[in-house]
């Protein structure tokens, strides 16, 4: 356990009141009355505070001679150096191993849950402590906050700090659930089987409340908001892993399958306002009391499905330890893409030459290590792409209405094409490179000349309303080489009992040129 404080080490020295004045008065100036009510307020010192945190921990495990336990418990506890802000965390985790069948079987499953509070502040406290203008109190004379009503327009203007933190309630709470499991079962001398599964579970939930005499939503008579999401992930992944060596010669063998799904978005939001009483914050937006003109603020949550799957393989094959070959395949899916193209075939081979161990370098003494490589592989990107990256989507369209039972609504219309033919980036990697270790270690390095062109890059692209019913089309539309060499240079000139002088050189040089940034579609 551990407890620890806060302060701002280096503030921003603003004007006092008094300074401000004189500066004012030297120059011919003065404020108006709303403006100056006889204050010197440090508003930096009203909203901030020193910040106390303690963090506590228990652990504690055990096994026998087949199995193992442990759990744990943590509580952390942050006192934000802003006033009314801060966070909270309990985190709980286990874990168990068992070993079965004279260790031919292992079996292992981890749980982690932890549960996170965040209180927050609205932003527009940061600018408006050091730009509110301290010739003002914090309150009239009746208690309540000194606010200028000419200026305080919108959520970005100009209001009193300590009543943005006072009359605002922002609260984040997230539940986070993981647990994952893997087994290991050696099926034959050399050939195992492994599996892993995991499942995490992450509930949002977003809270804010606006009170009657916020300056952010002023007339609303107290402003609730709420949303709850839900985001999971599930993944499986199995396969068999073969490793025999016969005589000089080795195999290694993998085959394998994986599966992700990842459901985000899952939820809802709602808002209200007009309530008779703060009292309740968001906890029962039931009781607000909205009129005809009420909009009720729903957001922008939207349930989206993205799922990868995965068949790969690999073979490494060595002869002496001086021959070195391996080559993979991948096919992989992604629901990302069109429903055309949503399957990608990556290939790659590589090879490898020990030279150091070739029996006519056996005189040459200053070389410990030489190895010559050499491989050309491709690979597919889905990263960045979301469910809806392909598909025809329809949403609220800006300044269109129509008229229906007596009441304008807003259009709905298409705001992203769909395409079909979408399909996975691509990239092709030529390598060739020498890795190099000599006189005893003290010079050692790597030489790399590679050649990368990525085809099939995905951007938006303008298209036809005649052809389309939206304007711009997601597709495949560029290409991109990237062409370069590396030297990395690692030397140790001086090593002794105590002392070690080491000295690391990267030298690297790279062309990127876009070859293509539009196709015909």
């Amino acid at each position: 356990a551990y407890a620890a404080s806060e302060t701002i080490s280096n503030t921003i020295q603003m004007a006092t009141g008094d300074q401000l004045r004189t500066y004012l008065k030297d120059n011919g100036k003065v404020l108006d009355k709303i403006s100056d009510n006889g204050s010197n307020t440090n508003w930096l010192d009203e909203v901030t505070r020193t910040g106390f945190s303690h963090n506590h921990n228990l652990n504690f495990n055990g096994g026998g001679e087949n199995s193992s336990y442990g759990a744990s418990l943590n509580y952390f506890d942050n006192e934000g150096i802003i006033k009314n802000s801060g966070l909270e965390r309990f985190i709980a985790r286990a874990n168990m191993e068992q070993r079965l069948f004279n260790n031919r079987l292992k079996l292992n499953i981890n749980l982690t849950n932890s549960n996170t509070t965040n209180d927050r502040i609205a932003t527009q406290v940061y600018n408006n402590m050091f730009t509110y203008l301290p010739t003002v109190s914090v309150y009239n004379a009746d208690g309540t906050f000194y606010e200028d009503p000419t200026r305080t327009t919108g959520t970005g203007g100009y209001y009193n700090p300590v009543a943005l933190l006072e009359n605002n309630t922002y609260q984040g709470k997230t539940n986070l659930y993981l647990i994952n499991g893997s087994a290991k079962v050696n099926i034959l001398n050399g050939l195992d089987f492994n599996a892993m599964v995991s499942m995490q579970n992450e509930q949002i939930n977003e809270n804010l409340y606006n009170n009657r005499y916020s300056m952010l939503r002023q007339g609303f008579n107290g402003y609730a908001e709420r949303s709850s999401v839900k985001n999971t992930q599930k993944v499986f992944e199995g396969y068999f892993n073969y490793d025999k060596t016969f005589g000089s010669h080795g195999l290694k063998l993998l085959a394998g399958y994986s599966w992700q799904e990842n459901r985000n978005g899952d939820g809802f939001q709602t808002s209200g306002q007009n309530f008779v009483s703060d009292d309740l914050l968001w906890n029962n937006i039931g009781l607000s009391n909205g009129n005809g003109s009420t909009v009720v603020n729903y957001g922008s949550i939207y349930i989206s499905t993205l799922r990868l799957i995965s068949f790969y393989g690999r073979a490494i094959y060595d002869y002496k330890g001086k021959y070195l070959l391996q080559a993979t395949i991948r096919r992989d899916g992604s629901s990302a893409f069109g429903v055309n193209n949503r399957w990608g075939m990556f290939p790659s081979v590589s090879a490898g030459w020990n030279i150091d161990r070739e029996s006519f370098m056996s005189n040459v003494s200053f070389v410990d290590n030489l190895k010559l490589r050499a491989g050309y592989g491709v690979s597919g990107n889905s990263v960045g792409f979301d469910a809806y990256t392909a598909r025809l989507v329809y949403g609220a369209q800006s300044g269109s209405y129509f008229y229906s039972n007596g009441k304008w609504l807003t259009a709905i219309g298409p705001i992203q094409n769909d395409n079909p033919n979408l399909k996975w980036e691509r990239t092709a990697t030529l390598n060739i490179g020498l890795d190099f270790s000599l006189f005893k270690n003290k010079l050692s390095g790597t030489l790399d000349v590679y050649n990368k062109k990525t085809t099939d890059l995905i951007a938006p692209y303008q298209v036809s309303t005649t052809q389309y019913p939206f304007n711009v089309l997601t597709a495949n539309v560029g290409e991109m080489t990237n062409k370069g060499i590396e030297l990395s240079l690692n030397t140790t000139p001086v090593r002794t009992g105590n002392f070690s002088w080491n000295t690391a050189i990267n030298l690297s040089h790279n062309k990127n040129e876009i070859t293509s940034i539009s196709n015909d579609l």
